[in-house]
């Protein structure tokens, strides 16, 4: 018997890890939660955020969802942080089926 494949999970993850690698490329240093190869995020407000990343002082925080409108509370705990310093940014990604990026929210 085949184990069954959690298609939102393994969509979430595949969409992490494109973004993770991105911003990686783009000189970023990435901590990504649950993804092998990276640190784990620091805790924010209480929780680990989907991605990490600092560049040069400025931070960026990243949500990677498989659906829109998931996880409302916790998208307004990350963007209330980011608000209190300019030098953050939260935004994330809503990502289909096979983990491609699809719509940005802020």
């Amino acid at each position: 018997m085949k184990p069954e494949i959690d298609i939102a999970s393994s969509a979430h993850d595949l969409g992490l890890l494109r973004e993770a690698k991105d911003l990686t490329m783009d000189g970023w240093q990435v901590f990504a939660n649950k993804l092998k190869g990276f640190k784990k995020p620091p805790r924010i407000a209480g929780l680990i955020p989907d991605l990490y990343a600092i560049k040069n002082g400025r931070v960026k925080i990243v949500s990677i969802e498989t659906l829109a409108f998931e996880n409302e509370q916790r998208h307004s705990l990350f963007r209330l942080h980011a608000q209190q310093n300019h030098l953050i940014r939260y935004y994330g990604w809503i990502v289909d089926e096979e983990g491609r990026r699809t719509q940005r929210f802020d």
